[in-house]
Protein backbone atom coordinates (compact mmCIF):
# COMPACT_ATOMS: atom_id res chain seq x y z
CA UNK A 1 0.00 0.00 0.00
CA UNK A 2 1.40 3.39 -0.96
CA UNK A 3 1.91 6.04 1.66
CA UNK A 4 -0.57 8.89 1.96
CA UNK A 5 0.92 11.95 0.24
CA UNK A 6 2.03 14.56 2.71
CA UNK A 7 -0.17 17.26 1.20
CA UNK A 8 -3.31 15.13 1.62
CA UNK A 9 -3.01 15.57 5.36
CA UNK A 10 -2.83 19.35 5.16
CA UNK A 11 -5.24 21.16 7.48
CA UNK A 12 -6.83 17.91 8.68
CA UNK A 13 -8.26 16.47 5.45
CA UNK A 14 -8.31 16.99 1.72
CA UNK A 15 -10.80 15.89 -0.92
CA UNK A 16 -11.45 16.41 -4.60
CA UNK A 17 -14.26 18.90 -5.21
CA UNK A 18 -15.65 16.63 -7.93
CA UNK A 19 -16.02 13.70 -5.51
CA UNK A 20 -18.86 12.82 -3.15
CA UNK A 21 -17.19 14.06 0.03
CA UNK A 22 -19.31 16.36 2.15
CA UNK A 23 -18.48 18.68 5.01
CA UNK A 24 -20.02 18.04 8.40
CA UNK A 25 -20.90 21.42 9.96
CA UNK A 26 -18.90 22.05 13.10
CA UNK A 27 -18.56 25.37 14.89
CA UNK A 28 -14.89 25.77 13.94
CA UNK A 29 -14.79 24.00 10.58
CA UNK A 30 -14.10 26.06 7.49
CA UNK A 31 -13.56 25.00 3.87
CA UNK A 32 -11.03 26.50 1.50
CA UNK A 33 -11.22 25.32 -2.12
CA UNK A 34 -8.76 25.99 -4.91
CA UNK A 35 -9.25 24.23 -8.22
CA UNK A 36 -9.98 20.58 -7.37
CA UNK A 37 -8.37 20.82 -3.95
CA UNK A 38 -10.40 21.35 -0.80
CA UNK A 39 -8.99 21.96 2.67
CA UNK A 40 -11.01 21.56 5.88
CA UNK A 41 -9.48 23.70 8.54
CA UNK A 42 -10.04 25.44 11.81
CA UNK A 43 -11.16 28.96 10.99
CA UNK A 44 -9.58 30.53 14.05
CA UNK A 45 -6.21 28.96 13.20
CA UNK A 46 -6.51 30.00 9.56
CA UNK A 47 -7.31 33.65 10.21
CA UNK A 48 -4.66 33.77 12.92
CA UNK A 49 -1.93 33.02 10.36
CA UNK A 50 -2.96 35.44 7.62
CA UNK A 51 -4.54 38.88 7.62
CA UNK A 52 -5.84 38.10 4.14
CA UNK A 53 -7.87 35.15 5.41
CA UNK A 54 -8.89 37.14 8.48
CA UNK A 55 -10.64 39.51 6.08
CA UNK A 56 -12.12 37.20 3.41
CA UNK A 57 -13.36 34.63 5.92
CA UNK A 58 -15.39 37.23 7.79
CA UNK A 59 -17.26 39.02 5.01
CA UNK A 60 -20.30 38.22 2.87
CA UNK A 61 -21.36 34.64 2.26
CA UNK A 62 -18.17 33.27 3.78
CA UNK A 63 -19.67 33.94 7.23
CA UNK A 64 -22.78 31.83 6.65
CA UNK A 65 -21.44 29.28 4.14
CA UNK A 66 -18.22 28.81 6.10
CA UNK A 67 -16.20 28.39 2.92
CA UNK A 68 -14.23 30.42 0.40
CA UNK A 69 -12.92 29.73 -3.07
CA UNK A 70 -9.46 30.79 -4.22
CA UNK A 71 -8.39 31.31 -7.82
CA UNK A 72 -7.37 27.95 -9.39
CA UNK A 73 -4.42 29.64 -11.11
CA UNK A 74 -2.57 29.48 -7.78
CA UNK A 75 -3.45 25.86 -6.99
CA UNK A 76 0.16 24.69 -6.58
CA UNK A 77 1.08 27.70 -4.48
CA UNK A 78 -2.00 27.29 -2.26
CA UNK A 79 -1.02 23.67 -1.59
CA UNK A 80 2.38 24.80 -0.35
CA UNK A 81 0.72 27.59 1.64
CA UNK A 82 -1.65 25.18 3.39
CA UNK A 83 1.24 22.78 4.02
CA UNK A 84 3.07 25.65 5.72
CA UNK A 85 0.02 26.50 7.85
CA UNK A 86 -0.22 22.89 9.02
CA UNK A 87 3.46 21.97 9.45
CA UNK A 88 5.27 25.34 9.68
CA UNK A 89 7.50 24.01 6.89
CA UNK A 90 8.28 25.11 3.36
CA UNK A 91 10.28 22.97 0.93
CA UNK A 92 8.75 23.87 -2.43
CA UNK A 93 5.90 22.37 -4.49
CA UNK A 94 3.74 19.71 -2.82
CA UNK A 95 2.96 16.79 -5.13
CA UNK A 96 -0.50 15.74 -6.27
CA UNK A 97 -1.86 12.66 -4.47
CA UNK A 98 -0.72 9.53 -6.27
CA UNK A 99 1.10 11.49 -8.95
CA UNK A 100 4.87 11.68 -8.97
CA UNK A 101 6.44 14.96 -10.02
CA UNK A 102 7.94 14.44 -13.51
CA UNK A 103 11.61 15.17 -13.99
CA UNK A 104 12.21 17.89 -16.56
CA UNK A 105 14.34 17.20 -19.62
CA UNK A 106 16.86 19.73 -18.30
CA UNK A 107 17.26 17.83 -15.01
CA UNK A 108 17.44 14.44 -16.71
CA UNK A 109 20.43 15.45 -18.83
CA UNK A 110 22.23 17.70 -16.34
CA UNK A 111 24.54 15.03 -14.88
CA UNK A 112 25.76 13.31 -18.04
CA UNK A 113 29.37 12.14 -17.66
CA UNK A 114 32.01 12.20 -20.39
CA UNK A 115 31.33 9.37 -22.83
CA UNK A 116 27.56 9.84 -22.62
CA UNK A 117 25.56 11.99 -25.02
CA UNK A 118 26.49 15.65 -24.39
CA UNK A 119 28.41 14.47 -21.33
CA UNK A 120 31.21 16.34 -19.58
CA UNK A 121 33.52 15.43 -16.70
CA UNK A 122 36.12 17.28 -14.65
CA UNK A 123 38.49 15.47 -12.30
CA UNK A 124 39.48 17.80 -9.46
CA UNK A 125 42.32 17.51 -6.97
CA UNK A 126 44.28 19.77 -4.63
CA UNK A 127 47.45 19.40 -2.54
CA UNK A 128 46.74 22.60 -0.59
CA UNK A 129 45.97 21.53 2.98
CA UNK A 130 43.91 24.67 3.64
CA UNK A 131 41.70 23.81 0.66
CA UNK A 132 41.47 20.15 1.69
CA UNK A 133 40.36 21.27 5.15
CA UNK A 134 37.38 23.05 3.56
CA UNK A 135 36.79 20.53 0.77
CA UNK A 136 38.07 17.09 1.94
CA UNK A 137 36.78 15.45 -1.25
CA UNK A 138 39.55 17.16 -3.23
CA UNK A 139 42.34 15.27 -1.45
CA UNK A 140 41.61 12.36 -3.76
CA UNK A 141 40.44 12.70 -7.33
CA UNK A 142 36.89 14.07 -7.22
CA UNK A 143 34.79 13.56 -10.36
CA UNK A 144 32.17 16.15 -11.25
CA UNK A 145 29.89 15.54 -14.24
CA UNK A 146 27.39 17.26 -16.49
CA UNK A 147 26.32 20.89 -16.44
CA UNK A 148 28.19 21.49 -13.20
CA UNK A 149 31.43 20.36 -14.84
CA UNK A 150 30.78 22.61 -17.84
CA UNK A 151 30.39 25.60 -15.51
CA UNK A 152 33.67 24.71 -13.74
CA UNK A 153 35.44 24.69 -17.09
CA UNK A 154 33.85 27.97 -18.02
CA UNK A 155 35.05 29.59 -14.78
CA UNK A 156 38.60 28.47 -15.55
CA UNK A 157 38.85 29.03 -19.29
CA UNK A 158 37.08 32.41 -19.45
CA UNK A 159 39.20 33.94 -16.68
CA UNK A 160 41.63 36.66 -17.73
CA UNK A 161 44.54 34.76 -16.15
CA UNK A 162 43.91 31.55 -18.07
CA UNK A 163 45.55 30.61 -21.34
CA UNK A 164 46.61 27.38 -22.96
CA UNK A 165 49.41 27.30 -25.49
CA UNK A 166 48.15 27.07 -29.04
CA UNK A 167 50.38 24.94 -31.31
CA UNK A 168 51.26 26.13 -34.79
CA UNK A 169 49.26 24.57 -37.66
CA UNK A 170 52.28 22.48 -38.73
CA UNK A 171 52.75 20.80 -35.37
CA UNK A 172 51.14 17.44 -34.65
CA UNK A 173 47.90 17.40 -32.64
CA UNK A 174 48.59 17.67 -28.92
CA UNK A 175 46.58 17.69 -25.71
CA UNK A 176 46.70 21.49 -25.73
CA UNK A 177 45.41 21.62 -29.30
CA UNK A 178 42.59 19.21 -28.49
CA UNK A 179 41.80 21.26 -25.39
CA UNK A 180 41.46 24.40 -27.50
CA UNK A 181 39.10 22.62 -29.90
CA UNK A 182 36.97 21.14 -27.13
CA UNK A 183 36.58 24.30 -25.08
CA UNK A 184 35.55 26.09 -28.26
CA UNK A 185 32.81 23.48 -28.83
CA UNK A 186 31.41 24.14 -25.36
CA UNK A 187 31.77 27.94 -25.74
CA UNK A 188 34.62 28.03 -23.25
CA UNK A 189 37.17 29.82 -25.46
CA UNK A 190 39.53 31.82 -23.22
CA UNK A 191 40.52 35.42 -23.96
CA UNK A 192 44.16 36.39 -24.57
CA UNK A 193 46.17 36.58 -21.34
CA UNK A 194 49.61 36.36 -19.82
CA UNK A 195 49.74 32.86 -18.36
CA UNK A 196 49.88 29.22 -19.45
CA UNK A 197 47.85 26.93 -17.20
CA UNK A 198 48.29 23.58 -18.91
CA UNK A 199 49.41 21.80 -15.74
CA UNK A 200 46.52 23.19 -13.70
CA UNK A 201 43.87 22.30 -16.28
CA UNK A 202 44.60 19.40 -18.61
CA UNK A 203 42.77 17.77 -21.46
CA UNK A 204 42.58 13.98 -20.92
CA UNK A 205 40.19 12.93 -23.65
CA UNK A 206 37.16 14.40 -25.37
CA UNK A 207 34.92 16.11 -22.76
CA UNK A 208 37.13 14.86 -19.90
CA UNK A 209 39.51 17.20 -18.05
CA UNK A 210 41.79 17.13 -15.03
CA UNK A 211 42.10 20.16 -12.75
CA UNK A 212 44.89 20.54 -10.17
CA UNK A 213 43.53 23.48 -8.20
CA UNK A 214 46.74 24.57 -6.48
CA UNK A 215 48.48 24.94 -9.87
CA UNK A 216 45.96 27.52 -11.04
CA UNK A 217 46.37 31.25 -10.30
CA UNK A 218 44.73 32.15 -7.00
CA UNK A 219 42.12 34.49 -8.57
CA UNK A 220 40.83 31.54 -10.61
CA UNK A 221 40.86 29.33 -7.53
CA UNK A 222 38.79 31.86 -5.61
CA UNK A 223 36.10 31.91 -8.31
CA UNK A 224 36.00 28.12 -8.13
CA UNK A 225 35.79 28.02 -4.33
CA UNK A 226 32.78 30.34 -4.39
CA UNK A 227 31.07 27.95 -6.82
CA UNK A 228 32.08 24.86 -4.84
CA UNK A 229 30.76 26.48 -1.65
CA UNK A 230 27.40 27.11 -3.29
CA UNK A 231 27.24 23.45 -4.25
CA UNK A 232 28.31 22.42 -0.73
CA UNK A 233 25.59 24.57 0.85
CA UNK A 234 22.82 23.07 -1.28
CA UNK A 235 20.13 21.10 0.57
CA UNK A 236 18.77 18.33 -1.68
CA UNK A 237 15.64 18.15 0.49
CA UNK A 238 14.58 21.54 -0.88
CA UNK A 239 13.11 22.10 -4.33
CA UNK A 240 15.48 23.31 -7.04
CA UNK A 241 12.61 25.06 -8.85
CA UNK A 242 13.67 28.71 -8.70
CA UNK A 243 10.53 29.90 -10.52
CA UNK A 244 8.23 28.24 -7.98
CA UNK A 245 10.12 29.80 -5.06
CA UNK A 246 9.77 33.21 -6.75
CA UNK A 247 6.03 32.84 -7.36
CA UNK A 248 5.57 31.36 -3.88
CA UNK A 249 7.16 34.42 -2.33
CA UNK A 250 4.69 36.54 -4.31
CA UNK A 251 1.90 34.32 -2.96
CA UNK A 252 3.08 34.86 0.62
CA UNK A 253 2.98 38.61 -0.02
CA UNK A 254 -0.48 38.41 -1.65
CA UNK A 255 -2.01 36.36 1.16
CA UNK A 256 -0.28 38.42 3.86
CA UNK A 257 1.78 35.63 5.42
CA UNK A 258 5.03 37.40 6.42
CA UNK A 259 6.22 34.42 8.49
CA UNK A 260 6.55 32.41 5.27
CA UNK A 261 8.91 34.80 3.49
CA UNK A 262 12.08 33.79 5.37
CA UNK A 263 11.57 30.02 4.78
CA UNK A 264 11.01 30.67 1.06
CA UNK A 265 14.16 32.78 0.86
CA UNK A 266 16.05 30.01 2.68
CA UNK A 267 14.72 27.38 0.23
CA UNK A 268 15.79 29.54 -2.70
CA UNK A 269 19.23 30.18 -1.20
CA UNK A 270 19.95 26.51 -0.49
CA UNK A 271 17.79 24.70 -3.05
CA UNK A 272 18.24 26.24 -6.50
CA UNK A 273 20.65 24.88 -9.10
CA UNK A 274 21.43 27.78 -11.46
CA UNK A 275 24.23 25.84 -13.16
CA UNK A 276 21.71 23.50 -14.81
CA UNK A 277 20.99 24.64 -18.34
CA UNK A 278 17.30 25.56 -18.11
CA UNK A 279 17.13 27.95 -21.06
CA UNK A 280 14.49 25.76 -22.72
CA UNK A 281 12.58 25.05 -19.48
CA UNK A 282 10.77 28.30 -18.72
CA UNK A 283 8.87 26.80 -15.77
CA UNK A 284 12.12 26.24 -13.84
CA UNK A 285 14.51 28.71 -15.51
CA UNK A 286 16.74 30.52 -13.04
CA UNK A 287 16.78 33.67 -15.18
CA UNK A 288 12.98 33.64 -15.32
CA UNK A 289 13.02 33.55 -11.51
CA UNK A 290 15.44 36.51 -11.48
CA UNK A 291 12.98 38.50 -13.56
CA UNK A 292 10.05 37.62 -11.28
CA UNK A 293 11.97 38.49 -8.13
CA UNK A 294 13.52 41.72 -9.41
CA UNK A 295 10.45 43.23 -11.12
CA UNK A 296 8.84 44.49 -7.87
CA UNK A 297 12.20 45.98 -6.82
CA UNK A 298 12.40 48.34 -9.80
CA UNK A 299 12.56 51.22 -9.38
CA UNK A 300 14.79 50.50 -6.39
CA UNK A 301 13.13 51.31 -3.09
CA UNK A 302 10.40 48.68 -2.88
CA UNK A 303 11.52 46.50 0.02
CA UNK A 304 8.78 43.86 0.06
CA UNK A 305 11.01 41.36 -1.80
CA UNK A 306 14.24 42.16 0.03
CA UNK A 307 14.65 38.77 1.74
CA UNK A 308 14.33 36.82 -1.48
CA UNK A 309 16.35 39.35 -3.50
CA UNK A 310 19.18 39.12 -0.97
CA UNK A 311 19.18 35.33 -1.26
CA UNK A 312 19.22 35.60 -5.05
CA UNK A 313 22.16 38.02 -4.99
CA UNK A 314 24.17 35.60 -2.83
CA UNK A 315 23.43 32.71 -5.20
CA UNK A 316 24.40 34.77 -8.23
CA UNK A 317 27.58 36.00 -6.53
CA UNK A 318 28.70 32.42 -5.88
CA UNK A 319 28.01 31.54 -9.52
CA UNK A 320 29.38 34.79 -10.93
CA UNK A 321 32.61 33.16 -12.10
CA UNK A 322 30.67 31.60 -14.99
CA UNK A 323 27.55 33.79 -15.02
CA UNK A 324 29.48 36.93 -15.96
CA UNK A 325 30.43 35.22 -19.24
CA UNK A 326 27.03 33.63 -19.91
CA UNK A 327 25.31 35.18 -22.94
CA UNK A 328 21.80 35.02 -21.46
CA UNK A 329 22.89 36.55 -18.14
CA UNK A 330 24.83 39.28 -19.91
CA UNK A 331 21.85 40.17 -22.11
CA UNK A 332 19.57 40.41 -19.07
CA UNK A 333 22.03 42.57 -17.12
CA UNK A 334 22.35 44.97 -20.06
CA UNK A 335 18.82 46.23 -19.34
CA UNK A 336 18.97 49.40 -17.24
CA UNK A 337 16.47 48.07 -14.65
CA UNK A 338 19.02 45.41 -13.67
CA UNK A 339 21.90 47.82 -13.15
CA UNK A 340 21.44 47.90 -9.37
CA UNK A 341 21.24 44.10 -9.28
CA UNK A 342 24.42 43.82 -11.36
CA UNK A 343 26.43 46.02 -9.02
CA UNK A 344 24.98 44.21 -6.01
CA UNK A 345 26.10 40.84 -7.36
CA UNK A 346 29.56 42.11 -8.36
CA UNK A 347 30.10 43.71 -4.93
CA UNK A 348 28.91 40.59 -3.09
CA UNK A 349 31.13 38.35 -5.23
CA UNK A 350 34.14 40.57 -4.53
CA UNK A 351 33.51 40.52 -0.77
CA UNK A 352 33.06 36.74 -0.74
CA UNK A 353 36.25 36.18 -2.72
CA UNK A 354 38.07 38.32 -0.16
CA UNK A 355 36.66 36.20 2.68
CA UNK A 356 37.80 33.02 0.97
CA UNK A 357 41.26 34.46 0.40
CA UNK A 358 41.53 35.29 4.08
CA UNK A 359 40.07 31.95 5.16
CA UNK A 360 42.49 29.91 3.05
CA UNK A 361 45.70 31.87 2.95
CA UNK A 362 45.58 34.52 5.67
CA UNK A 363 43.45 33.19 8.56
CA UNK A 364 44.61 36.00 10.87
CA UNK A 365 42.56 38.44 8.78
CA UNK A 366 39.49 36.20 8.46
CA UNK A 367 36.30 38.10 9.31
CA UNK A 368 33.17 36.06 9.90
CA UNK A 369 31.76 32.84 8.52
CA UNK A 370 30.44 32.40 5.02
CA UNK A 371 26.68 32.01 4.82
Amino acid sequence: MSETPAWAEVMGSLSNTTGNSSLEPHPKDFAVSCGKDMYITNKDELVGQSDYFAIVCNVGKAITDRKIKLHPKRQREVRALMHFFKHSEYIGPISNPGVSTPTSACEESCNQAAGEENGFTVEIRSNDQAVIHCFPEFEDNCLIDGDMAVKICRIITTHALFQVSRPTPRSSPSAAQKLCACITKFKLTPPPSQKNNEHGFQFIEFSYYRCQLDLLPRPIQLELYLFFWHIRMRDTGLSSNAVFHATMFDTAVKYLVPEMKAPIAHAFRHGVTPWINTALCSDTSFLRAVQIIWAPRFPVGDSQHDELADAMIKVMAENWGWMQHDDDVRMLMMNHEYEYLYYGVVHTARMRRKKWEQKLWDPSLSSGELS
